[in-house]
């Protein structure tokens, strides 16, 4: 099988870190071929680079939406001739249309990976790409709800793991005595500092429980602006 992957950037997160996962399980597989299209430069998973897969940067200029695109990705499809075009992100999934269209090649879309309340823009961006989608891959039932996805050609692949990430880990202890730790108990929120992410709940249910007990201490971990989040925490 000859695969297709599409996405924007490898820069850190959820989507990202998956594909790399899978990319890298399939590098295992000698009846797998694979290339790799990113409308980025950025790459913040190195160990891409190891699997030998193929890479096309297909460099957006200025706009978000850049029209040559559509035709960059055509090109690098119709040379290498898929038997699956694989999109992770909406944009992407649009720019991959014409390529899946044109050169009748199955598109799996696996653009939904999360579950908003109010998704706004990305509904009509699915109602875009989903007719051209032969299959629609979540990672939970909530995120297919949420932008309404077609019941029939849909499905949930539920998040995987690489244990290996965490053979070398820190002793609990010794991280416990680096921090200063000295509660029982302790809790973490690992996300970037940002409006998204929602620290604000985290912060705000720690501090009613902080009231009534003194033995835990909650930890918010990462990376960005936190200037805002700092200010909510009493001294």
């Amino acid at each position: 099988m000859k695969i297709l992957f599409f996405i924007d950037g490898l820069q850190s997160g959820g989507k990202e870190r998956r594909l790399v996962e899978l990319i890298k399980v399939l590098a295992f597989d000698e009846l797998v071929e694979m290339e790799l299209a990113l409308t980025k430069k950025e790459v913040h998973y190195k160990e891409i680079f190891s699997t030998n897969i193929k890479i096309h940067f297909l460099l957006r200029g200025e706009r978000k939406r850049d029209p040559k695109i559509f035709y960059s990705f055509y090109k690098v499809a119709k040379k290498f001739k898929p038997d699956v075009i694989h999109v992770w992100s909406n944009l992407v999934a649009l720019y991959a249309i014409p390529a899946k269209y044109f050169l009748n090649i199955p598109m799996i879309n696996n653009q939904i990976g999360d579950a908003p309340i109010n998704p706004s823009n990305g509904i009509l961006n699915s109602h875009l790409t989903f007719p051209f989608s032969d299959l629609i891959v979540a990672n939970s039932f909530a995120g297919l709800k949420s932008y309404n996805a077609p019941t029939k050609k849909s499905m949930v692949i539920y998040n995987g793991f690489d244990m290996k990430r965490i053979d070398h880990l820190e002793n609990a202890v010794s991280v416990k005595s680096r921090l200063k730790i000295k509660t029982t108990y302790v809790v973490g929120m690992v996300a970037s500092f940002s409006p998204l992410k929602d620290y604000n709940s985290y912060i705000q249910a720690a501090l009613i429980v902080l009231e009534q007990k003194q033995d835990i201490t909650f930890l918010c971990i990462g990376s960005g602006e936190d200037i805002d989040y700092r200010s909510m925490v009493p001294d």
